[in-house]
């Protein structure tokens, strides 16, 4: 009985060394590392934007958080102008550090109708290192006449 490896004839050195390479197999090789790297500084530059992004809104929430609670503030608790205004600054210094921001109060006089005026505007620059971004914010709160002190001169 033969066996089945007995009808192989065996294959030369010189023959197998002259074999041709297939071109496709080596032209590929690094194709999934270089694709990896495309793909991977795509998403990293997507998450570091999606970052930017929510801090500077989340900049702008705290800014127009403070001026409405500095206006309600000044109303209910009847302080001057300065004093309102001295509390939105402080408020949000104390909320974002890193902050440029000023206040100011006013009455401002709508369809007959008196409102105190928070307004705080200023610059922040993100912990991140991004360019400074401008910040304006104002809140609106309606007093009855003559409610709030006014500075004394």
């Amino acid at each position: 009985m033969r066996k089945a490896h007995d009808s192989v004839t065996p294959v030369s050195e010189t023959h197998v060394s002259e074999a041709p390479v297939s071109e496709a197999r080596t032209s590929e090789r690094g194709g999934a590392v270089v694709d990896f790297c495309l793909v991977a500084g795509l998403v990293t530059l997507a998450a570091l934007a999606l970052a930017v992004l929510g801090a500077r809104v989340f900049a702008i929430e705290q800014i127009r958080d403070c001026a409405g609670r500095a206006a309600r503030a000044g109303v209910v608790g009847q302080l001057s102008l300065p004093e309102i205004a001295g509390q939105a600054t402080a408020d949000i210094t104390a909320r974002l550090p890193a902050c440029r921001c000023t206040a100011s109060a006013r009455v401002v006089h709508i369809g007959g109708e008196e409102f105190l005026r928070v307004e705080i505007t200023g610059t922040y620059s993100s912990l991140l290192g991004t360019s400074r971004v401008r910040l304006h914010a104002h809140a609106h709160v309606l007093t009855t006449a003559g409610q709030l002190r006014q500075p004394s001169p």
